[in-house]
C-alpha cells in the first residue's frame, strides 16, 4: 500500500490525568498535583525517597481502526542535579486515579520504546528541554482496541543513583501521524 505522506492525518492526544508516587510519603496522593513529575532517587535532602510519575492521555477516535504511523510523547525535563545524562524509561501502565500511593502504585507493564538518556534543566550548559518516547506500539494496540485512553509510568533507569533525579513538567504532548485504509470500491 502506498501512502502519500504530506496528507496523512495527525492528531494530539489530551492530557486527562497525571500523579506520581513517592516511597517516603507512600500514603500520598499527588493526583492532579501542580508539582512537577519527579522521578528517581532524591537523596539530595532529607527526606530521601524515591519517585515515579504517570500520565493519562487520551486515545482520539478519529485513529480507531487506523494504521499508526507514527505515535511520540513528548515531556519537558525542567530539572536534573547535572548534566551527566542518565537514563530515563517509559512503561505503559495500570490505570491511575487519586487512590494512587506507593503502596497503591499501578503496576508497570512492559518498556516503551528505548531508554532516554538526557541530562536538562541543570543550568545554561544543558537547560530545560524536550524528551520524547516513541508509543507507536501502544498506540496502535490503543487503536486498534478503541481504548478510551492508555496510561505511562515514567521511572529513572537507576533507581539508586541520585543523579538519575528528574523533574518534568506536567504539561505534555502527543503526537500521532495515522492513515485508514481507503473506503473499498463498489462494484
Amino acid at each position: 500500500m502506498y501512502v502519500d505522506r504530506a496528507s496523512t492525518p495527525s492528531a494530539s492526544s489530551p492530557l486527562q490525568a497525571w500523579t506520581q508516587t513517592n516511597s517516603y510519603y507512600h500514603s500520598a496522593s499527588y493526583w492532579k498535583s501542580s508539582d512537577l513529575l519527579r522521578v528517581g532517587d532524591q537523596a539530595w535532602e532529607s527526606p530521601t525517597f524515591v519517585a515515579r510519575s504517570f500520565v493519562q492521555i487520551g486515545v482520539p477516535s478519529q485513529v480507531y481502526g487506523s494504521q499508526i504511523l507514527s505515535s511520540q510523547l513528548n515531556f519537558t525535563e525542567e530539572w536534573s542535579p547535572d548534566c551527566t545524562a542518565t537514563g530515563v524509561q517509559l512503561y505503559q501502565s495500570g490505570a491511575i486515579s487519586s487512590a494512587s500511593t506507593w503502596d497503591n502504585a499501578p503496576a508497570l507493564a512492559g518498556q516503551v520504546g528505548a531508554t532516554a538518556t538526557v541530562a536538562h534543566g541543570y543550568n545554561s550548559s544543558c537547560p530545560a528541554a524536550g524528551v520524547g518516547f516513541d508509543i507507536s506500539s501502544a498506540m496502535t494496540s490503543a487503536a486498534n482496541g478503541k481504548w478510551p485512553n492508555i496510561t505511562f509510568g515514567l521511572r529513572a533507569s537507576d533507581e539508586s543513583d541520585p543523579n538519575g533525579w528528574k523533574e518534568f513538567a506536567n504539561t505534555i504532548s502527543v503526537s500521532t501521524t495515522y492513515d485508514h485504509a481507503p473506503a473499498p470500491r463498489p462494484p
